[in-house]
């Protein structure tokens, strides 16, 4: 099949590579460049899909920017998604208002929406959790439910997997923790040792750390 070959009322489409928007019937403002971009939309509007298999899935989303080898491949209708590096947000189907910066950043979040990830497998594991905030490489990596959540620095909040409300700022801070919520951990290693305590409050380097 060729780019934009079935394209009837849709304008001001942009497609570069085999199978990009082929499918598309009335979108409008597209631009796809690359192996199978867009390949299922077909009436998907203002979204941009730069890089092999980006945002295959899409069919109707409005405003989705992914830009890297398969990054938002399964996106089906969302909107307002960001997604830029290899595999970012790739198993995202309706989750909105997302913003994945990184390779595997928020690549097996599936509905969970208002995530924003920056950093090598940032929030690589979420699925359905909402609202949080990774920053770092490997920041919030094993989360899959845990909702307003801050991490910033490697590796903080690493192991969280449902903890809620946590705050951790600082490289490894919160670091084992895996169900505690409502913990606030700022300082290399802060709190690095919890894993279900909650309500803790600890500031400066390895603060509670044991």
């Amino acid at each position: 099949e060729s780019a934009l070959d079935a394209s009837v009322t849709g304008g001001n489409n942009t497609a570069i590579g085999k199978n990009a928007l082929t499918s598309l019937t009335s979108g409008q403002n597209n631009i796809a460049i690359g192996k199978g971009c867009g390949e299922d939309m077909t009436s998907g509007q203002n979204n941009v899909l730069v890089g092999s298999d980006t945002g295959r899935d899409i069919t109707s989303g409005l405003r989705n920017t992914y830009l890297g080898f398969s990054a938002g491949f399964s996106h089906t209708t969302a909107n307002d998604n960001v997604g830029i590096g290899s595999n970012a947000l790739e198993q995202n189907t309706t989750g909105t208002e997302n913003v994945a910066i990184g390779a595997l950043a928020l690549d097996a979040n599936t509905t969970a929406s208002d995530n924003t990830a920056i950093g090598y497998k940032a929030l690589t594991s979420n699925t359905t959790g909402g609202s949080n905030t990774a920053c770092g490489n490997a920041a919030m990596t094993s989360n899959t439910t845990g909702v307003r959540n801050t991490a910033v620095g490697q590796a903080s909040l690493f192991a969280n997997t449902t903890g809620d409300e946590n705050t951790a700022i600082g490289d490894d801070a919160l670091n084992s923790n895996t169900s505690g919520s409502d913990n606030v951990a700022v300082g290399k290693d802060a709190l690095k040792a919890n894993t279900t305590g909650t309500q803790n409050v600890a500031v400066g380097a390895q603060a509670l750390d044991a």
